[in-house]
């Protein structure tokens, strides 16, 4: 039987088929610019959210606060405070509050995306520093922006007594005409500012945004030097394992740090491991580097943590570090783990708790933390590095200790007439320490068979952040 029998018109079936791509191709073009609208509206809005799906605070999403607040109610419960007060802020902790009890020495790391630098919270370096309120609430709970707005007010108008009493013009911070406030000093910095600004997770959570003054810059024909907003991200992108920050050559007491890793398949029982013994964790683990994906994490990895990698594996710093492998459907972005697997990640958590206090959790834990031998680890490895760095000064010193008299004698720089007498103390100092050095120790011990434990390590001069 014919379906049709009318003949086809004279441009031909092959039109026809023609005619059908070209509505396909259409199709695949109208929904090809579709996506690409979608994904430029979604990047528009990412930017207007400071590159970050979840700002921080605002309304609940029925019985589930949002991160800042949660975070805040739970600083507020730890410290036996009623939320919706006066925030606890870094003062608190330095005042005990009771017969016997210690101040809490607390720091934070955030990233400075703008001057590509770490800060260690509660400090930002100088008093240069403004906050948009409006732009803050969206961050942290409204009670929290209420007394920042208080303490920048309480800062600006003493700023404007001093200058007023000599003189001096003073205009209140603006940025494209909204009111700016005075960043808190340390001591005064709520607890919840110094982890909003520390988390800020990228994509995920939105970078914090403040303000100050680019002195470099010409002022404009108003007078005052531009006004820049800057933009503080996660302070893991600078340093991700600040296990340094209460560090010191010879520690009275120790500094612990909890590192999560990888969970390895071929090692199914390794699900913590405090490297105690002096002979485990001087070797950094070979990953399996395979695709595209994980090529291009391990760039960026490298690049970001090659420093903490290395000092993980120093002695004096490796047996103090307690390490939780993880495995692909714990921990990092795995947002919505069932109940069972956070328990499980708590009680390793716990596990390497118990083993860095000396107590031992479980039959597989092989080593527990020795102080004592911390400690002498500690010595080994300062005396070590001292005395390459004095052997080198030593050196350096005898071939150019009598230009440095000269420029003691006229600096060209920091040249205080009144320092005069410091400036020869000072070399009195180092000519005294450095000759002695050169005299009396005539034979490095640094070197000697199983007496320094390995990796050496090297004293540097390095910026404070």
């Amino acid at each position: 039987m014919k379906l049709c029998a009318a003949p086809l018109p004279a441009w031909g079936g092959a039109d026809y088929a023609l005619g059908g791509l070209s509505i396909l191709a259409a199709l695949v073009v109208l929904v090809l610019v579709s996506a690409v609208a979608g994904v430029m509206r979604f990047m528009k809005r990412l930017e207007a959210n400071d590159y970050g799906l979840c700002p921080g605070s605002g309304e609940p999403t029925g019985d589930v606060l949002p991160l800042s607040d949660w975070l805040t109610r739970l600083i507020d419960e730890a410290a036996g405070r009623m939320p919706g007060g006066k925030p606890l802020v870094f003062k608190d902790l330095r005042l005990p509050p009771g017969e016997g009890a210690k101040p809490i020495t607390l720091k934070t790391v955030t990233t400075n995306l703008n001057m590509r630098r770490p800060h260690a919270l509660p400090y930002l370096g100088d008093r240069n520093w403004y906050f948009d309120a409006d732009e803050w609430r969206r961050l942290v709970p409204a009670y929290v922006v209420d007394y920042m707005v208080a303490e920048g007010t309480r800062k600006l108008e003493e700023t404007r007594a001093r200058r007023e009493a000599r003189g001096e013009p003073f205009f209140w911070p603006t940025y494209n005409g909204r009111r700016l406030y005075s960043f808190p000093g340390p001591s005064r910095l709520p607890l919840i500012v110094t982890a909003r600004m520390s988390l800020s997770f990228p994509f995920l959570i939105s970078a914090v945004p403040l303000y100050r003054v680019d002195y470099p810059m010409p002022a404009g024909a108003n007078g005052l030097k531009p006004m820049r907003r800057v933009l503080f991200s996660d302070g893991g992108l600078s340093s991700n394992f600040p296990i340094h920050f209460f560090d010191s050559f010879l520690p009275k007491r120790p500094t612990f740090g909890i590192t999560l890793d990888a969970f390895d398949e071929e090692l199914p029982g390794r699900r913590v491991r405090l490297p105690m013994d002096a002979a485990d964790g001087q070797w950094l683990s070979i990953g399996r580097k395979e695709g595209i994906a994980t090529f291009l994490l391990s760039l960026f990895d490298a690049a970001k943590d090659w420093q903490d990698n290395l000092q993980s594996v120093m002695p004096g710093y490796r047996e103090r570090i307690a390490h939780v492998y993880l495995k692909s459907d714990e921990g990092g972005i795995n947002l919505n783990m069932p109940a069972e697997t956070i328990e499980e990640l708590v009680s390793l958590g716990k596990r390497a708790g118990l083993l860095m206090s000396g107590a031992k959790p479980d039959e597989r834990d092989k080593s527990l933390f020795d102080f004592d031998d911390h400690r002498w680890r500690r010595f080994l490895v300062f005396y070590a590095a001292l005395e390459d760095a004095l052997e080198d000064a030593a050196t350096e010193w005898q071939e150019q200790k009598e230009g440095f008299r000269a420029l003691m004698e006229a600096p060209p720089s920091y040249a205080n007439p009144g320092n005069k007498e410091a400036r020869a103390e000072l070399y009195r100092r180092i000519d005294s320490l450095l000759t002695h050095i050169a005299n009396e120790w005539p034979e490095p011990l640094r070197d000697r068979d199983h007496l320094v434990p390995k990796p050496a390590g090297k004293l540097r001069i390095t910026p404070r952040y």
